[in-house]
This record gives C-alpha cells, sequence and structure tokens, in this order.
C-alpha cells in the first residue's frame, strides 16, 4: 500500500474507534492523520494508485511496528505512526526564510507588438548556434502579423465605407431638398 495519512472520520463514533487506536487523550484531533499502513486492504474501496479510498466505517486496526503475515493486512509500519502537523511558530519560523534559485535557461523569442512592421522583423537577431530551430519559430509570426495588419486595413475601409455612405445620404437628402426648394420657388 501506498504510505499517506488518513484524516479522523468526522463522525462521532468512527472518531472515537480512530481515538482509541491512537491512546492519545486531550489532544485535539481535528489535525492527525494515521498512517496508510494502519489499515487493512479490505478498508479500501478503490485499492489502485495514484488515490486510496477508505470504506467510511474503516477503522484503523493494524498497530506500529507488528509484522503480520496474513494476506489482508499490511506487514510494514512506522515509528511515526500518528502524525502530529508542526505548531503554527515552526511553520512560520520555515516560511520565513527565503529560498533563492537561478531562473531557467529557456529560448525565448520575443514577439512583435501590433506596431512593429515587417521590415522591423526583418532585422531580428537570430542566433547563430541554433540557426534551424530559431528561425522554424519564427516564420510563423510574419505571416500573423500579415494577417493582423490585413484585419485591420480591412476594419480601416470597412470604417471609411459606411463614413462615406452616410455623407452621401446626408448629401443626397440636401440636393434632394434644394431641388425640391427649387421647384417650389420657381412655380
Amino acid at each position: 500500500m501506498a504510505d499517506f495519512r488518513c484524516n479522523f472520520k468526522h463522525g462521532y463514533k468512527a472518531r472515537n474507534q480512530w481515538r482509541k487506536f491512537a491512546q492519545c487523550k486531550g489532544v485535539n484531533y481535528k489535525d492527525f492523520r494515521i498512517c496508510s499502513d494502519h489499515f487493512e486492504v479490505s478498508c479500501y474501496k478503490k485499492k489502485t494508485p495514484p488515490r486510496f479510498l477508505l470504506h467510511v466505517g474503516a477503522v484503523p486496526t493494524i498497530q506500529a511496528n507488528i509484522q503480520e503475515t496474513e494476506e489482508g493486512t499490511i506487514g510494514r509500519s512506522s515509528n511515526n505512526a500518528i502524525f502530529e502537523p508542526p505548531n503554527a511558530s515552526e511553520l512560520n519560523q520555515s516560511s520565513s526564510q527565503i529560498f533563492m534559485t537561478s531562473p531557467k535557461n529557456t529560448n525565448q523569442i520575443s514577439r512583435l507588438t501590433a506596431n512593429e512592421t515587417l521590415s522591423s522583423f526583418q532585422n531580428f537577431p537570430t542566433s547563430p548556434a541554433k540557426p534551424g530551430n530559431a528561425s522554424s519559430q519564427i516564420q510563423l509570426t510574419p505571416k500573423t502579423l500579415r494577417i493582423k495588419m490585413k484585419n485591420r486595413l480591412l476594419a480601416a475601409y470597412r470604417s471609411q465605407i459606411q463614413r462615406l455612405k452616410r455623407q452621401k445620404h446626408k448629401n443626397f437628402l440636401k440636393t434632394k431638398e434644394s431641388d425640391i426648394q427649387s421647384i417650389i420657388i420657381r412655380s
């Protein structure tokens, strides 16, 4: 079985059975765990990794350092069978330490912004040590840049066409109105 820790059950009866097994008095059991080595194989719903699931009424029955050879039990167990998490003060001291690591070396290719043009892309530096790798990644960028530029031009043309249509409609109405007034004046 895997070496993992099981939470004390929330049900009153199960919690009392787990407390009797742990033989600890006057301690907050909410934060305690019992190692998986103390449960029989029959206590598990799902017996395959990555996650072993206990049945609802599962109770730890295997004491620490007892080697049993029956098929339904686990014979290995550690001396630290019942685990108590560290105190909050210990956690604060350990979490206040800063671990500095160097950043990973990666091949970073800068992305072009919308303001950059294709001519500025042609001056993009490539590494002579890895010309094949860099060029294969760079070739994708001009195509997407061209598509974005064409889409922006198309949107600008559409907005200009709409503006011209509105102006034409306004001018047409003005010319119609002036034609009507001239006809009225003539008559």
